[in-house]
């Protein structure tokens, strides 16, 4: 008779603990960092696996359990965000059907996205610098932002008509 799940997860568990603790385990863990391998092993494109959560979880699962690794990385935060990246209309990534091929990886779009010149700007202010200078470089649904007066001079109450701003953003 085969070994329960339960046997299975409390034995691979132990296997990577005794690594990470030096001791010897019963055989060296696998740890997968699949990428886009299980949508291909399923027969789906990558570019379905970033908008078809039912697709990418059973193509998940379905290599998981082919391949029985010791520990897998979560699909979810880095190949499944594919209307994220639409929405956000990301400038620095190319994703699959979307700068790239519909089966391949992401491609990171190489330019300046901070100028030399702004460090001192970023050192000062990071929050401000961030939200006002390079957030709207990188998504262009968050150019608008590049209008705002700078943050620190919102804190009080006075700096309450600096909200005309966010007004902006939000009127057809």
């Amino acid at each position: 008779m085969g070994k329960t799940p339960k046997q299975l997860h409390l034995e691979r568990e132990k296997r990577v603990n005794d690594a990470i603790q030096l001791k010897e385990p019963d055989r060296v863990p696998i740890v997968t960092l699949f990428g886009f391998f299980p949508a291909k092993y399923a027969g789906i494109t990558c570019e379905e696996a970033m908008f078809d959560h039912d697709k990418a979880m059973k193509a998940w699962v379905d290599t998981i359990v082919a391949f029985e690794p010791d520990m897998v990385d979560n699909p979810f935060p880095q190949r499944v965000w594919g209307r994220i990246l639409e929405a956000l209309d990301v400038k620095q990534l190319g994703w699959p059907g979307h700068g790239v091929d519909n089966n391949s990886g992401f491609q990171f779009i190489e330019k300046e996205y901070m100028k030399p010149e702004e460090y001192d700007v970023l050192l000062l202010d990071q929050t401000d610098y961030m939200l006002r200078h390079f957030w709207p470089r990188i998504f262009g649904a968050l150019k608008p932002f590049e209008n705002f007066p700078p943050i620190h001079s919102m804190y009080s109450y006075g700096g309450l008509a600096r909200f005309e701003s966010f007004a902006k953003l939000f009127s057809p």
